[in-house]
């Protein structure tokens, strides 16, 4: 199973991304499992407004994003 790690600015895991084929091999095993894990994705799908979002990244981290984004459109 080929999982992605997500990890903060330290390096220290945060999450795991686990493929839809192999997400539902496991609800369907562990069935019981399945109400109480969609409630909670679900409960945690807010919809929030753009403004929720602002400050979150300093100038400084906003510009590296951009110049990221940037050189990878140029990648293609």
């Amino acid at each position: 199973m080929q999982l992605q790690y997500i990890s903060d600015n330290t390096g220290n895991p945060t999450a795991v991304v686990i493929p839809m084929d192999k997400w539902n091999e496991l609800i369907n095993k562990y069935s019981e499992l399945e109400n109480d894990v969609l409630k909670e994705a679900s409960a945690n799908r807010k919809r929030r407004p753009m403004s929720y979002y602002a400050g979150i990244l300093t100038k400084e981290e906003g510009e590296a994003f951009q110049r990221y984004v940037q050189q990878s459109r140029n990648e293609w």
